[in-house]
């Protein structure tokens, strides 16, 4: 379907479009009237021209998949809202980064610290920037980067680890509450050092998948696992082996349980870094140069590119690799303008803007607030470009889920953030403080006051 201006205007409840199919927005915009009714765009793929605008108008809510990838966003009347269960893999996040610099156990992005398991670390070794595991059985030399750490939804799970030797059972992570709930991948099969094992168990009942991985000795890999929920409510698990220096997938496999499988379950489960709950099963014999975890499902593109980037990737570099999650599309700056009286919805999902994808990336766009910011449990991440608040109020719905209202990355080229206006907030919870200075990874230059956790 092609939009080169004129209006769709919905005359009841419901999809006004739906299915799979091309919706190509050309220079002549088009405008969506709800007219007072709570409609849905779903499972459409999109693309525009450059210039082109979307407007939402009406009263109602129109909630999309993913913002339309139009120049202009704008929302005159009612909310615009971004669905719960939306495939936001175009709109990953950065949550948790675990970098093991100078010894530290410091979560640099999600401000959690890791613990050893035992308490005493003599065989956990620090040097080069990576952590060692040296130890012999269970629970001798291993470490517990956090409870409820795996977002429950899309998400990814990024590694650059080396094992040193085979261990019975040793674990790459497991992540999990007891021996009967749990998430796992062994770099070694039993004894045996040629095979590997991905498992899932919940409520006792396992989905496992022997795979070989084929990890040697003394070789560093960049290891990553997605998790992607699907209509069906149940889950895709994607685990892949790259090339550290090239990226190149070298090993993959994708395992999707026929069972509804609900993550939601694990949310108190401990992530385990070279350690199994199994008493029996012995710690690693590895090096973990870098842990990251995401909000969203990284694309193969995205993750080639970290891979090649490595464990040391700058701030910049991180926002090219969010950047570049969606693959080839619009590279054009982009501006969301959110009208007096209306909100924007997030609803558990990161909004990431400007949305930029391809090689061809602009850091840029505006995020205007004329009236009211209303955010329901998610988080926006702006990489680079204005947000202009015009002194908006900043309303938080469930702010007690959220990590933060804005993250902010400086975007490469010396392009440097700038924040406009001074919010008024309301609902501000405990926990939250005000800031008017930079903060690494939060807030890169700003002469207002802004909240961040």
């Amino acid at each position: 379907m092609v939009f080169d201006g004129g209006t769709v205007e919905s005359s009841a409840d419901g999809a006004i479009l739906s299915g799979v199919g091309n919706v190509a927005y050309m220079n002549g915009g088009v405008t969506f009237d709800t007219a007072g009714h709570n409609v849905k765009i779903t499972g459409c793929n999109s693309s525009a021209t450059p210039g082109s605008k979307a407007v939402k108008t009406g009263e109602g809510t129109l909630e999309v998949e993913a913002l339309p990838p139009v120049a202009t966003m704008q929302v005159e009347k009612g909310t615009l809202a971004i669905s719960a269960n939306a495939d936001n893999s175009a709109f990953a996040s950065l949550a948790h980064r675990w970098s093991f610099t100078a010894g530290s156990l410091g979560d640099s992005v999600g401000g959690l610290t890791a613990t050893t398991i035992p308490a005493t670390d003599a065989a956990l070794v620090y040097e080069n920037n990576a952590v060692a595991m040296t130890g012999d059985g269970n629970s001798k030399g291993s470490l517990n980067l956090g409870k409820g750490i795996v977002p429950a939804g899309n998400a990814t799970i990024e590694i650059w680890a080396t094992r040193t030797a085979a261990k019975n059972w040793s674990r790459v992570f497991d992540y999990g509450t007891s021996s009967t709930d749990y998430i796992t991948m062994s770099w070694v099969r039993g004894t045996n050092g040629g095979q590997d094992e991905f498992e899932l168990c919940q409520g006792g009942t396992k989905y496992a998948s022997i795979d070989n991985m084929g990890y040697v000795n003394n070789e560093k890999y960049h290891i990553s696992m997605t998790i992607t929920v699907n209509d069906n409510k149940t889950s895709t698990f994607t685990w892949t082996r790259r090339n550290v220096e090239t990226g190149n997938i070298e090993r993959t496999t994708t395992s999707t349980p026929a069972a509804e499988w609900d993550l939601a379950k694990l949310a108190h489960a401990n992530f385990y870094l070279g350690h199994s709950q199994y008493g029996a099963d012995a710690d690693a014999n590895a090096i973990y140069d870098e842990v990251r975890i995401w909000n969203g499902v990284l694309s193969d593109d995205a993750l080639n590119l970290s891979a090649r980037l490595g464990p040391d990737a700058t701030a910049e570099q991180i926002a090219a690799i969010a950047a570049a999650n969606g693959g080839e599309g619009t590279s054009a700056a982009r501006t969301l303008v959110l009208d007096a009286g209306t909100s924007l919805e997030l609803n558990g999902n990161t909004l990431v803007q400007p949305v930029v994808k391809g090689t061809g990336t602009v850091y840029g766009g505006t995020l205007k607030v004329t009236d009211k910011l209303v955010v329901k449990t998610g988080e926006m991440l702006l990489a680079g470009g204005t947000v202009d608040l015009d002194g908006a109020k900043v309303s938080l719905v469930d702010p007690e889920n959220l990590s933060g209202i804005f993250t902010f990355l400086q975007a490469p080229n010396s392009q440097v953030l700038a924040i406009v206006g001074t919010p008024v907030p309301e609902n501000l919870p405990s926990g939250w403080m005000v800031t008017t200075s930079g903060g690494v990874g939060k807030i890169m230059r700003c002469g207002c006051t802004i909240y961040v956790r």
